[in-house]
């Protein structure tokens, strides 16, 4: 009975023993876990936000100075370039220049671009759309 009895607290001890060595290491990798959450860097979330149309119309309206041999029309935040011959190639290479470069902050993105023969009524026309960049916080 004695032995039996030794026998049931040695494993009780060595199930201890084993519990307590197992907690350790779980309290280490828990800590090492908080530690890489710690370093993990905070990225911000860039989104396009469309261009308000009373600027895009005001860019618009310096362009037709510029540009003479060019239609050059806004619609919203989109901004609509023709030429009614392939000779306006020039003009209408640098006002699409132009606008990319129009803004601090602007993304311009070609919505379409059709050059020559396979345009159905100009023989050059762009469209382009403008938004401009915004940084935000993460959630």
């Amino acid at each position: 009975m004695l032995i039996m009895a030794g026998i049931a607290w040695a494993a009780a001890g060595a199930m201890g023993i084993y519990t307590m060595i197992q907690l350790k290491e779980l309290t280490t990798i828990r800590t090492n876990l908080a530690s890489a959450d710690a370093l993990k860097p905070v990225i911000p979330v860039i989104k396009d936000v469309p261009l308000s149309p009373k600027d895009v119309s005001a860019f618009v309206d310096k362009l037709n100075g510029l540009y003479e041999g060019l239609s050059i029309k806004a619609t919203g935040s989109t901004i609509v370039i023709t030429a009614t011959d392939t000779a306006s190639f020039g003009q209408f290479r640098e006002a699409i220049g132009h606008i990319q470069n129009g803004g601090s902050g602007w993304r311009v993105t070609i919505d379409r671009l059709c050059v020559g023969r396979e345009c159905d009524k100009q023989p050059l026309a762009a469209s382009l759309k403008i938004n401009k960049v915004s940084v935000d916080k993460p959630q």
